[in-house]
């Protein structure tokens, strides 16, 4: 497993972010993260290498392969990463895992439900050690069971980031409830991964700040474009497959909407 830097220590309140129409959800703890704090500004400005980890419960295996164009379905969450990057003066090299054999299947945690301090406490549990390399690491867990806020099971909720961490989950029986087409529902879980890294990566002001008035501040931190991926309504799963289907339809491979890339692009810490 490829080892990743630390970029600052300090005190993280456990919130997911860019889940349930936007809102953010709190756990009851906080603690003291090490590996998996995000420091945005190094993130644009110092980091040379972008990587990306990716975890599975048995049942919950990530969707591989390639797309009818022949192009791998992960390199949809590459290209995505890359686009927030394109013309910057540091461009950073980007390693995503295309294949299974790239990720690492973990242990049936037999859970049902999952709050923020689950996936966090998971993490903690199977990632160890760094390096002092300029390198950024995010670390994504693919797992059974849905999303608990406050005792509630939600039950629409496909993707969540933790606030102010590199840490994503995908919640996979969300996923497989989409009752999409074998190719349809691989898009679904690819998109759910670029909005949530758009969550990590500072989106939508939420540590990159913004070239212009595009933030939707009634849901958060997402995009007032309809068309970008980091729109509020691509979080829930009719508005998400609609989505997916006019993405479908185009060659770009990029769903951030130019509002966000400008946002990224122009971002000078």
């Amino acid at each position: 497993m490829r080892k990743c830097s630390v970029f600052i220590v300090y005190i993280i309140f456990l919130v997911f972010s860019g889940c349930s129409g936007g809102d953010e959800i709190s756990s009851s703890s906080e603690q003291s993260s090490l590996e998996f704090v995000t420091d945005i500004p190094a993130l644009y400005s110092n980091v040379s290498q972008i990587e990306v980890s990716v975890f599975y419960e048995p049942d919950a295996e990530p969707y591989v392969g390639n797309t009818q164009n022949g192009f791998a379905y992960w390199s949809i969450l590459e290209a995505n990463m890359a686009a927030l990057f394109e013309s910057r003066s540091l461009i950073p090299d980007i390693y995503v895992p295309r294949t299974v054999r790239e990720m690492t299947e973990i242990p049936d945690q037999n859970k049902t439900s999952w709050s923020a301090q689950d996936v966090y406490d998971l993490a903690r549990s199977f990632i160890t050690g760094y390096s002092s390399s300029p390198t950024a690491c995010f670390y994504v867990f693919f797992v059974n069971g849905n999303l608990s806020e406050d005792g509630k099971i939600e039950t629409s909720v496909i993707g969540a980031s933790i606030t102010g961490t590199s840490i994503i989950v995908v919640f996979k029986d969300v996923v497989k409830s989409t009752g999409a087409s074998p190719t349809l529902v691989k898009y679904v879980e690819q998109t759910t991964l670029v909005h949530e890294f758009g969550h990590a990566m500072g989106l939508v002001n939420n540590g990159v700040p913004l070239r212009s008035m595009h933030q939707d501040t009634a849901h958060g931190h997402h995009c007032t474009n309809n068309d970008c991926v980091m729109y509020w309504l691509n979080e829930g799963l009719s508005d998400l497959m609609s989505f997916v289907q006019r993405y479908m339809a185009t060659n770009d491979p990029v769903m951030f909407g130019q509002e966000c890339l400008n946002d990224a692009i122009n971002y000078n810490p």
